[in-house]
């Protein structure tokens, strides 16, 4: 009867990309609005967020963890959410190049 726990080597590249993860999300807080709203989804989301940093030249030069802040927003919440819709359009980019 096979076990039904993963193996040592599936549970070390879990954890692997587990921690690229929490990387990811955590270099998106810390990435310039101005940088974040290149991306027309990310935009959008901010916006239906009521952070309309879109249109502040100000808020430009902050990052999206002092927004949201401002805001009074989880800013882990909001880099995770990013980071979905991020690697949504990746994956979305990527079948449409192949047809």
């Amino acid at each position: 009867m096979k076990s039904k726990t993963p193996s040592k080597n599936k549970t070390k590249k879990l954890a692997s990309k587990n921690k690229i993860i929490k990387h990811d999300i955590n270099m998106i807080k810390h990435m310039k609005i101005y940088e974040l709203v290149k991306h027309e989804s990310i935009a959008q989301y901010l916006f239906s967020k009521g952070m309309l940093c879109i249109a502040c030249p100000l808020a430009m030069n902050e990052t999206l963890e002092q927004a949201a802040v401002a805001h009074g927003i989880d800013a882990d919440e909001l880099a995770h959410d990013i980071y979905n819709l991020l690697n949504k359009s990746k994956t979305t980019n990527a079948k449409t190049t192949k047809k």
